[in-house]
């Protein structure tokens, strides 16, 4: 039987090491996370500095009326907005930076290529 894609190309950085489990590819997800949610925060820190040095929000308007909100409420808000907006950039970001393999390495059904031998190459 053919080793998975994924315990192939450990092997061949790590010639003399143990094949990767389930529990070891878990701070890979975590360190990607990481990846997006930090320079996303850093960019919603830095949008919302430029953005309110130009906008008042107790002056903000919506379909003609007052915002009901007070101006940390809206400083708030628009913050976590910022902040989705740049999570999900930086997930493309970080999607366009995998590796076709990693991409790849699900079936339809959620297999990988540890349990589904036909996803081998």
């Amino acid at each position: 039987m053919r080793r998975p894609v994924l315990q192939r190309m450990v092997a061949l950085a790590r010639p003399n090491a143990e094949p990767i489990s389930t529990m070891e590819r878990a701070p890979m997800w975590a360190g990607r996370m990481m990846w997006v949610a930090w320079p996303a925060f850093l960019a919603a820190g830095m949008l919302e500095i430029v953005v309110f040095a130009v906008v008042d929000p107790a002056q903000m308007q919506w379909a003609g009326q007052a915002l009901p909100w007070s101006r940390q409420a809206a400083y708030s808000i628009a913050f976590f907005v910022f902040w989705i907006v740049a999570m999900v950039a930086c997930s493309l970001t970080a999607m366009l930076a995998m590796a076709p393999w990693q991409v790849n390495a699900r079936g339809e059904k959620g297999e990988t290529p540890d349990n589904n031998p036909d996803l081998d190459d």
